[in-house]
Formats: C-alpha cells, sequence, structure tokens
C-alpha cells in the first residue's frame, strides 16, 4: 500500500496514519506520541468515516501500541489495514508484541486489504493475525520481503 504524502499523523479523508518515512530510518514512535494520535484521531470527523490505517515504517514502543491499538477498535469502518515495516530483527521481541497489539485492534473489523510487508514475521506474529488473514472479508494479503521462515510459511499455510 502506497499512502504517498500522508506521512505524519493525519486526518486526510477516510485515512488515519502515523507514517514514517520511506527513505530514512524509522521513526521511533513512544507513548506520548501515541497519546498525541489518541487525542487528535477523531478531531472534527467521525470515527466512522475512517476505513484506512496506515502505521508503517515506524518503530513503536509496547505501551504506545496499546495506545494506537485502543484507537484502532474505535473505527467502526476500518477495510484497509498498512502494518508494514514495524518489525525488524534487531527489535524482534517488543515488534511481535506491537504487531500483536494492533492486530488485536483490528480482530473484528471487516479488513479487506491487509499490508504487512517489509516485517520479520515469526510464526507467532502469523498467528497473532490470524483472524484478520482468515477472515471472510479478506482479499488482499500483502507480504512483499517479509522475511518468512519455513515455519512461519508453514503457519501462514496451515
Amino acid at each position: 500500500m502506497n499512502f504517498n504524502g500522508f506521512q505524519s499523523m493525519g486526518d486526510v479523508g477516510g485515512l488515519l496514519a502515523l507514517e514514517g518515512s520511506g527513505n530514512t530510518k524509522r521513526k521511533p514512535v513512544e507513548l506520548a506520541r501515541a497519546l498525541e494520535l489518541q487525542a487528535n484521531a477523531f478531531s472534527g470527523r467521525d470515527a466512522k468515516f475512517i476505513t484506512v490505517a496506515a502505521l508503517s515504517r515506524n518503530t513503536y514502543t509496547l505501551p504506545a501500541a496499546n495506545i494506537i491499538a485502543a484507537v484502532l477498535k474505535e473505527l467502526p469502518s476500518l477495510i484497509k489495514i498498512d502494518f508494514s515495516d514495524i518489525i525488524d530483527a534487531a527489535q524482534n521481541n517488543t515488534g511481535t508484541g506491537v504487531f500483536k497489539a494492533f492486530c488485536e485492534g483490528v480482530y473484528d473489523k471487516k479488513i479487506s486489504l491487509f499490508d504487512m510487508g517489509e516485517n520479520t514475521l515469526t510464526p507467532e506474529s502469523v498467528e497473532d493475525c490470524r483472524p484478520i488473514i482468515e477472515s471472510d472479508h479478506m482479499r488482499d494479503l500483502l507480504l512483499v520481503n517479509s522475511n518468512l521462515s519455513g515455519p512461519s510459511m508453514i503457519q501462514l499455510t496451515w
């Protein structure tokens, strides 16, 4: 998924975005920035009109991810999610916890497009997103450059 031009926390139509820059290192998102997103997520708009969440190209602390997951839970019309490039091998334990929190935030949504590319996906992270990818609404699953190990690939196809 490409949301060119939407590279900061933002309100652009039906988009909730907290994207890092594609040409630099991931941006760290800590609790203060997550609380800012939470405070501004619905200012001047109705949550039911937000259909896309783009959280790519950042690193998140687990407390920040939990706040953002709570925001995702409040988006009843969410159908497209971009969780690409949020887990890297260097911070895999934290990254998989963040990925799990984000996935749990959208379990009850009718997600039709899920971008989880550019992540180091473990069998656990694949299992964490299973309710999303096995949903009747899922149409497009993007896995570009996902570093899927043999066990992760087995988990994904099982």
